[in-house]
């Protein structure tokens, strides 16, 4: 790795190898705050799925499950069928714990925003074509989001329902005269007060709002305030 690394390429180095200690990546976890907490979430969350599979087997367990397996042939069907049980009930429980650490997003919120805008990057694009009404529509339903004013909103040039923090979100991109900026829907996050938040050339804003909190990201400023005043005035979350 040279000498820099980009918030981006730290994430993905991080992400698919928690432990690695390249001193190019520790220096950035040390002068870049949202990449160290994203660091300390990922070790977190490691640690839990390490537990979650360091299961003690008593020793000589397989030697003894073949021998009774093995043993009265006028029997076997039925163990058979007990061993099959046991191990399907093995394989829901570990499934059950991997799913719950995989649920449960160690970032804080406005970190998690962030890391979703840098992983779709194709959704950003200077005054794209509107989506369809009806896609439009039908993500906001999925969402459990009502739309009160279309015209309001202005033009969306992205309209998806994405996967985060274990639930399905709109994920948008409204378009405005100082730039697009990034939108997501939230129900169920709620904040106790507005949150702003900047890195890697991208500005965030977190509005609570009654059932939810709504996320919006741009690169400039203008963009930001300009999106932030329709989206809030345009949508309600919660059907």
């Amino acid at each position: 790795m040279s000498g820099t690394t980009t918030c981006i390429e730290f994430r993905n180095a991080v992400g698919a190898e928690p432990a690695r200690r390249d001193p190019v990546l520790l220096r950035h976890r040390l002068e870049c705050r949202g990449c160290g907490e994203f660091a300390r979430g990922i070790e977190q969350l490691d640690r839990s799925l390490a537990g979650a599979l360091a299961v003690p087997v008593p020793e000589g367990l397989a030697h003894r499950v073949v021998l009774r397996a093995t043993a009265d042939a006028e029997r076997r069907p039925l163990r058979r069928l007990a061993l099959t049980a046991v191990a399907a009930l093995a394989l829901v429980a570990v499934g059950a714990l991997l799913g719950r650490g995989w649920q449960q997003d160690p970032l804080p919120l406005g970190a998690a925003v962030l890391a979703h805008a840098h992983h779709e990057p194709q959704s950003w694009q200077v005054g794209a074509v509107p989506v369809a009404s009806t896609q439009l529509q039908g993500v906001l339903d999925r969402g459990e989001v009502r739309l009160l004013d279309a015209a309001r909103l202005g033009p969306v040039s992205y309209a998806h329902s994405c996967r985060f923090r274990g639930r399905q979100v709109p994920h948008l991109v409204v378009q405005s005269a100082a730039g697009p900026a990034m939108v997501l829907l939230l129900p169920g996050e709620r904040l106790a007060a507005e949150q702003r938040f900047a890195e890697d050339g991208l500005r965030g804003l977190l509005i609570p709002v009654e059932d939810g909190s709504i996320a919006i990201v741009a690169a400039e400023g203008a963009a930001l305030e300009a999106v932030r005043q329709r989206v809030t005035s345009a949508v309600q979350l919660g059907i």
